[in-house]
């Protein structure tokens, strides 16, 4: 992050910070994607709006657990 806008360093390699899913969306952004009535990942979107600097963040530094799925549900559960 550099002044709450997000700066994609390295489009090819993946470390440090996360998407945690909580997001605003405009919908004129999923227009080319949609036309082509198929799934994409949400990463192809976000670096090119990344790049157009069209995009914030929050740098949270408290506890947070990805839990997008049931066994990452259920192991959670195991520690709290």
């Amino acid at each position: 992050l550099s002044r709450r806008k997000v700066k994609l360093l390295n489009p090819d390699i993946s470390f440090g910070h996360t998407f945690a899913g909580l997001s605003v969306w405009r919908p004129e952004i999923f227009a080319s994607f949609v036309a082509k009535n198929e799934a994409f990942p949400l990463r192809n979107i976000l670096n090119q709006i990344i790049k157009l600097e069209r995009v914030t963040g929050e740098l949270y530094s408290g506890d947070w657990c990805d839990i997008g799925d049931l066994s990452r549900y259920k192991q959670l559960l195991t520690q709290i």
